[in-house]
């Protein structure tokens, strides 16, 4: 009894700290695209008041693309975990989808 309450405590133990790591991680990669995205902003408007007119616009396309790398990124990665999920196999036991 005393084996199966200690395997239930480590059990516990081991999902909080999966989920503190994954908490973590989550806030690290809004803090990394948050940074991007404003410094992107920042090199805009420095590429549109420091630069002449053919350099300025291609400075400021390119960090407009900076600036939407993140956004677009996410919308692809929510994407890609619904697709992936689609293509787990089903509950009924088998390791391959029925056809």
């Amino acid at each position: 009894m005393n084996d199966a309450h200690d395997d239930v405590v480590q059990d516990r133990q081991l999902t909080k700290q999966s989920f503190d790591y994954a908490i973590k991680e989550a806030k690290l990669r809004l803090y990394v695209a948050t940074a991007l995205s404003l410094l992107s902003f920042l090199g805009i408007f420095v590429s549109l008041f420091l630069l002449d007119p053919p350099e300025s616009i291609t400075g400021a396309i390119l960090c407009g693309l900076g600036t939407a790398g993140p956004v677009v990124k996410s919308f692809l990665n929510e994407r890609s975990k619904d697709d992936h999920k689609s293509n787990e196999p089903e509950e009924n036991g088998d390791d391959h989808p029925s056809a």
